[in-house]
C-alpha cells in the first residue's frame, strides 16, 4: 500500500452549553466520541474525567460514549447544539457543515510543514476565532487533537503527479471541501464509512 502526504488532520473538542445543577447535586456531563476503548483519543477523555471529578471534589463527573455509540459526528454535534450532549470529540471535516471556516483543514499543503501548523494552532487569536465563533449555534469549541497527516493511499500504485490520479477511486471524509479536492485532480471521490476503506483497497481501488 502507497501513500503521499496530504494535509493535517485535528479533531476538535467541543463544548454545549452545560446544564445548572443545585449546590448538593453531582453533575454528570455526557461526552462523546466515535473512537474505540483502546484508541489515545479515548484513554485522553478518560484521563480528563477522572481529573474533572478530582479537580471538582466529586461534584462533577463525566460519562463517555465511545465507539460512536450516540450516532454519527454530525449527529454527535447535532446533540450537543441542543444541549444533551455536553462534550464531543469531532473532526474538522464533520465541523466545516455547520462552520465554514473548519473547512482550511480539508485543503492540502495550507501549512508548509508539522512545525508552521504547530505555531498558527498555538496562536490564541487564531483558536479564539474558530474556537468562539460557533457560540451563537449552540457549542463552542475547548481545544485540538492532532491527528497526525492526511494521507492518499493506494494499492500497488504509485503517484507522483496529480495527473497520474485522473479516474481513481478515493474515499474521502463527508465533507464537501475534501469532494471538490478530489473531483479537482481528477479522481473520483466517495463518500462512504470508515470500515469500507480496507475493503475498497483490498480490490484494487
Amino acid at each position: 500500500m502507497k501513500s503521499i502526504w496530504w494535509m493535517i488532520l485535528p479533531f476538535i473538542f467541543l463544548s454545549g452549553c452545560l446544564s445548572v445543577y443545585g449546590e448538593s447535586d453531582v453533575l454528570e456531563l455526557k461526552l462523546a466520541h466515535n473512537q474505540s476503548l483502546d484508541h489515545p483519543v479515548h484513554i485522553s477523555l478518560a484521563k480528563f474525567g477522572e481529573l474533572l471529578e478530582e479537580k471538582s471534589d466529586g461534584t462533577i463527573k463525566a460519562k463517555l460514549f465511545p465507539n460512536g455509540q450516540l450516532g454519527s459526528e454530525r449527529e454527535v454535534i447535532e446533540l450537543t447544539q441542543a444541549g444533551t450532549v455536553d462534550f464531543a470529540k469531532v473532526s474538522a471535516s464533520a465541523l466545516e457543515g455547520f462552520a465554514s471556516d473548519y473547512s482550511i483543514f480539508s485543503l492540502p499543503y495550507v501549512f508548509e510543514d508539522y512545525d508552521t501548523f504547530q505555531k498558527v494552532m498555538n496562536q490564541k487569536e487564531v483558536t479564539d476565532h474558530l474556537y468562539y465563533h460557533t457560540e451563537d449555534i449552540g457549542f463552542i469549541g475547548l481545544t485540538y487533537y492532532n491527528a497526525g497527516m492526511r494521507n492518499l493511499y493506494t494499492k500497488d500504485l504509485d503517484i507522483n503527479d496529480v495527473s497520474e490520479m485522473s479516474g481513481l477511486m478515493v474515499q474521502v471524509q463527508p465533507s464537501k471541501t475534501s469532494v471538490q479536492m478530489i473531483e479537482s485532480m481528477g479522481a473520483i471521490p466517495t463518500d462512504g464509512l470508515r470500515r469500507s476503506i480496507y475493503r475498497f483497497t483490498s480490490r484494487g481501488h
